[in-house]
């Protein structure tokens, strides 16, 4: 709002700012922002939390992140695979099933994000099914049985 036609707030500036200093007379880049002024607006965004500068903003505690825990992956492919050489005897089933449940946990935890070893559960997952069910089909079989549990037929 102007206070009558015709006057302008910003003459007596822009006279001045017409006369450069005698340094900044060789830069004729300095001469196009002499109106910056004008040109700046109040910012859109305001933050969410405003403060009078005598507090910080709060800040909400975080604990650091836990490192990944690939306990019950490495466990399950090492129970799945020493399952599937001791299938000959009884070692073969519990050790497979051992295996089946630690690899079914790793991979919730894969799952999840807490985990990052999802090979190692997924062999002993294979290794340890393996292993049930080559122990289960040489009991069928006969080749195995609890009296003679090392699998010895000679």
């Amino acid at each position: 709002m102007q206070p009558y036609p015709g006057y302008d707030p910003y003459q007596q500036y822009s006279q001045e700012y017409q006369q450069y200093p005698q340094e900044y007379q060789q830069y004729p880049e300095y001469q196009q922002y002499e109106h910056y002024e004008q040109y700046q607006q109040e910012p859109s965004y305001v933050p969410p939390y405003q403060s009078d500068g005598s507090t910080p903003p709060p800040v909400a505690y975080q604990p650091p992140p836990q490192p990944p825990s690939n306990t019950t992956g490495l466990l399950a492919m090492i129970f799945g695979i020493v399952a599937v050489p001791t299938s000959c005897c009884f070692l073969g089933l519990p050790l497979g099933v051992a295996a089946s449940v630690l690899a079914g946990v790793s991979l919730r935890k894969v799952a999840e994000g807490r985990a990052t070893n999802r090979g190692m559960a997924l062999t002993g997952l294979v290794c340890g099914v393996v292993g049930i069910v080559v122990t289960i089909g040489l009991i069928t079989l006969g080749i195995i049985t609890p009296s003679d549990p090392i699998g010895y037929t000679g």
